[in-house]
């Protein structure tokens, strides 16, 4: 086994990268550029603190583990570059052609402007329920095969040295599937999932005594330029996303007026508004909600909307608008030494935008997690379908009568948590409740440590491919919870069969070779 430096040991143990990491957000949130009021609150801490300590319970325990396993892992053997080689490239192939099946049915097949669609659902999630649009077998197919795009570019990137030119070229352009289905549901998650998950990697590998990127296939710029790009492209989604929740606002609330207006009707007298939950009603149809948004935007191009438009127009409008949202929909507000940089053109307006959206987007959680514990007697575990956003579509399918998704966004809007992000804390309670919630981390610890454990004493593929996901999850932990990122629990499904695929089929061709020489031995 080769010599790691001790740096790169602990960069890759992941109770160590999870305090580090808490620690900084912590500080953050206590000097950042945005005033929590109150934050961080006792409740909030000890939310926090007590995830911690399972995670790193879980981690004890999985390195336990590894160690007792390793006499009989250390003896398997590493998958063969012929066998890594078909692997890797059949991974890239079905996660294309998964996206492409996504992409096919969403964009032509569907019957809406996808775009729009897209967007308006971030700007009021609860039209899902409502909006009738046509889903073929293809996306079926496609939810099934994309993530296994993730998992071949980071089998490539660990086992690179290995890998021939072509498997290396698919794997490589295996990262349109999380770009692709980024685009086509107007989010920035999965981009975010797969250059997290790509530094992990990276991580991973020196971990295993290996350099932090591979040789060669020019891998440290093409990272640089995705990296760039994402930036670019996450500043850009986010003004365009408002944009459009402004055009649409007058949209938005004539739809939910019209959504409610028959349960209203069917409430009995002196009922409150949320004491029943609504029952989906597919009474829009993909056609008539693209007419209507298109409607909407028009009126806001108008002439008569020169107002608005003058609204998003400068950038110093753009920054008094920020500050207005912050103050009335977050609940938070730039501190004084932001506002005096601003105003005194140290900071232009529009940098001070993206960073402010992107300090938000980071930090946020740990004010959810102080409103999940302030609500928890009104919310009930959901098992999951919070953080596993694959599961919604399923049960809203072949289960239309099921309650679970309209009740659980019910209990999002009491708790003021709909839409915001609740970090591996919150969306555990949110979806375990206190004990199920601190099982779930648990385990979660429990597979870091052993994939830890593992892959430094062995070469068996699935625990540095299961390190990879866990460190990735500890790294957007003050985001969302382990499944909660961009369908990661998919994700997490095609590494395990990747990895237990490649080892599984080692070890046993091993075995028939140790059979078929002690038979040949024994004949002699």
């Amino acid at each position: 086994m080769k010599c790691v430096p001790l740096g790169a040991r602990v960069a890759a143990a992941p109770e160590a990268l999870l305090v580090t990491l808490w620690l900084g957000i912590l500080v953050m949130l206590a000097i950042g550029p945005i005033a929590y009021p109150g934050q961080p609150s006792v409740a909030a801490l000890l939310v926090i603190a007590a995830g911690i300590v399972m995670f790193v319970i879980g981690c004890a325990a999985g390195r336990t583990t590894a160690r007792m396993l390793q006499p009989r892992t250390a003896q398997l053997p590493a998958a063969t570059p012929r066998l890594l080689n078909a692997v890797v490239a059949a991974t890239a192939i079905l996660g294309i052609l998964g996206i492409a099946l996504i992409a096919i049915d969403r964009e032509f097949l569907s019957g809406i402007d996808n775009r729009d669609y897209a967007t308006l659902l971030r700007c009021a999630p609860e039209f899902v329920e409502y909006v009738k649009i046509r889903r073929t077998p293809l996306i079926y197919i496609g939810y099934l095969t994309f993530s296994f795009g993730f998992a071949s570019l980071a089998l490539f990137l660990l086992r690179a040295e290995t890998v021939r030119p072509w498997p290396a070229y698919l794997a490589q352009f295996a990262i349109v599937s999380p770009i692709v289905y980024a685009l086509i549901y107007s989010g920035r998650m999965p981009i975010l999932l797969m250059i997290t998950l790509l530094a992990t990697v990276g991580l991973v590998r020196r971990c295993q005594g290996l350099p932090l990127l591979p040789r060669g296939h020019h891998l440290g710029l093409k990272a640089l330029i995705v990296v760039v790009a994402f930036a670019i492209y996450a500043s850009a989604t986010w003004a365009s996303r408002r944009d459009f929740c402004t055009q649409t606002e007058a949209l938005v609330h004539e739809l939910r007026q019209k959504l409610a207006a028959p349960h209203a009707a069917a409430r009995p007298a002196g009922a409150r508004s949320e004491s029943i939950a609504p029952e989906p009603r597919k009474n829009i149809s993909a056609k008539s909600l693209t007419d209507m948004i298109e409607k909407a935007q028009d009126a806001q191009l108008a002439p008569s909307a020169g107002k608005d438009q003058k609204l998003h127009s400068g950038g110093n409008a753009g920054w008094q608008q920020l500050i207005a949202i912050m103050r009335q929909a977050w609940g938070v507000q730039p501190r004084h030494y932001v506002l005096t940089a601003v105003e005194r053109g140290i900071v232009a307006p529009q940098v001070a935008v993206i960073l402010m959206n992107n300090y938000f987007y980071l930090t946020h959680s740990v004010m959810i997690v102080d409103r999940i514990w302030l609500a928890r007697e009104h919310l009930t575990p959901v098992w999951g379908v919070y953080q596993i956003s694959a599961l919604s579509p399923l049960i809203r399918i072949y289960f239309p009568e099921s309650k679970v998704l309209l009740d659980m966004r019910l209990q999002m809007r009491k708790a003021n948590i709909d839409g915001f992000f609740p970090s591996a804390w919150g969306a555990a309670f949110v979806d375990f409740g206190a004990v199920g919630g601190s099982v779930y981390i648990l385990i979660w610890g429990l597979m870091g440590g052993w994939a830890y454990g593992a892959c430094r004493g062995t070469h068996l593929a699935t625990p540095a491919l299961l390190l990879a996901f866990v460190l990735a999850m500890v790294m957007l932990s003050p985001v969302v919870g382990p499944l909660g990122s961009a369908n990661s629990a998919l994700v997490l499904i095609s590494m395990l069969i990747v990895g237990l695929y490649l080892d599984l089929v080692s070890a046993f061709r091993n075995t028939k070779a140790v059979e078929a020489s002690t038979t040949v031995a024994g004949a002699t």
